[in-house]
């Protein structure tokens, strides 16, 4: 039986990771992993020719997902408002430094050189770092992630107009295979054995189906909504399919992609082992020379649609639901994650420094008859420290986007509740006056006068 680590243990090694949830938000975990892993695999298929943001977004899904999700109760009890201590992160450092690539590669060459002692102090300051600093950067990063919600919110509407999205879903995917089924059938009999569906008669088919689909892209839109929602409305008009070569060669990888997402009394298990049994010529080729892509079609294959299937809902309204949950809980209200904008020590220092019982205005002055310690000048500071953890964002140029004026302003407000909360005195009004004259001047247009 090992030994527990000791808290000068816990400074160096990371404790075992929590396990993750089989839920959140109402959301099953296991096909958003299966769906990560797929839309890496998609990726790295060939990444030479996939579009280099689809290959970072690949790469991202399929590395970060079990981590943040590994997270997630660690979050959910931050935004609930609990008073999270460093020990409390501590289970967590694993996960959040693996999501953060500087944290990441300082804390392997730290590992790396403990042997040797060099990297021991290193390695403890980083994780002294993560444990008192990770939820105060939660709020921003949520806020962030809440920005792009008004991007998905119609792909929900759409969604949600299904009575049951599950079963729309499955509905048009066995189509598609009977269709492709028939196309292949068809192609056998004509060579004179209808017994036998060997791949090159897959990917003819799977040629023509689609083929079909996108000369009649209105009556795609009718029979396989989703479908072209999600995917035929943003091809080309001139889309080009790949040789039918790489269509015969992946046959089996394609057409079981299609079966896996049926239910079993809708598969065709002697279509797809024919397939199987009579593969393209070039198929060993690709088998040796490009086996790394042939195991990554073949996870897509197991992974993709199944995870898109599980992960639709079987009732419109649950869609509409989830999409609620998950805007309430990425929502940083001022009530909610005050430690997101200002670091709970700066909280009690401005605290007192606005409370009269604390201190007095020393006799320091800035100008004319003004004192720069009296009440509303520590209100002013305050207010600084506050907008300096502001999350602005940056432009391909290196300068600062305008913000929105409202969030602005959420933040300042979340900013003096945090100081007042860190105490139980009331504040000083010209504490609050200097902090509110300026909080309004950060959320003023520019052009206002």
């Amino acid at each position: 039986m090992s030994k527990p680590q000791t808290s000068e243990g816990h400074q160096f090694f990371d404790p075992r990771t929590p396990e993750i949830p089989t839920e959140v938000l109402g959301i099953p975990t296991k096909p958003l992993r299966e769906l990560g892993k797929a839309l890496g695999a998609i990726a790295f298929i060939d990444s030479s020719k996939t579009p280099y943001p689809f290959v970072t977004y690949g790469y991202h899904a399929s590395y970060s997902t079990d981590k943040a999700l590994t997270l997630f109760p660690l979050i959910e009890r931050i935004q609930a408002g609990e008073d999270i201590r460093p020990e409390d992160v501590r289970p967590y450092r694993k996960p959040i430094k693996r999501l953060v690539s500087k944290l990441n590669t300082a804390d392997r060459f730290a590992a790396l050189s403990g042997a040797v002692g060099l990297g021991i102090p290193i390695r403890r300051a980083i994780n002294r770092r993560v444990e008192e600093e990770f939820p105060q950067r939660v709020g921003p990063l949520l806020e962030k992630a809440g920005s792009y919600l008004p991007q998905v919110e119609p792909y929900v509407d759409f969604i949600g107009q299904f009575e049951n999205p599950r079963q729309q879903f499955v509905s048009e995917v066995s189509i598609v295979t009977g269709g492709i089924r028939h196309q292949a059938l068809q192609r056998a009999q004509r060579r004179g054995n209808s017994n036998i569906v060997t791949a090159e008669d897959a990917a003819e088919a799977i040629r023509r189906t689609i083929d079909s689909i996108l000369a009649d892209r209105q009556g795609a839109k009718e029979e396989l909504p989703m479908f072209s929602h999600f995917l035929i409305e943003h091809l080309p008009e001139d889309v080009a399919l790949p040789p039918s070569d790489i269509l015969g060669v992946v046959a089996p990888e394609i057409i079981g992609a299609l079966e896996a997402a049926l239910p079993k009394d809708k598969r065709d298990g002697r279509f797809l082992d024919s397939i199987l049994s009579h593969p393209h010529p070039k198929r060993w080729l690709a088998e040796r020379f490009k086996a790394r892509q042939i195991e990554y079609v073949r996870e897509v294959a197991s992974l993709l649609f199944p995870s898109v299937r599980d992960l639709l809902p079987a009732n419109g309204q649950e869609v509409r639901d989830t999409f609620e949950k998950l805007k309430n809980f990425l929502e940083v209200s001022p009530e909610k994650a005050t430690s997101s904008v200002i670091n709970p020590d700066d909280a009690l220092k401005f605290y007192k420094d606005g409370v009269v019982r604390f201190r007095k205005p020393k006799p320091r002055f800035i100008g004319k008859g003004r004192d720069a310690n009296s009440y509303d000048f520590r209100g002013v500071g305050a207010a600084m420290n506050v907008i300096s953890t502001f999350p602005y964002e940056i432009d391909s140029e290196g300068h600062r986007t305008p913000a929105d004026l409202q969030k602005v302003k959420a933040h300042m407000d979340a900013g003096l509740i945090a100081i007042k909360k860190a105490g139980r005195l009331p504040l000083t009004s010209d504490f609050v006056q200097g902090y509110q004259r300026m909080a309004n001047l950060f959320a003023r247009p520019k052009d206002s006068t």
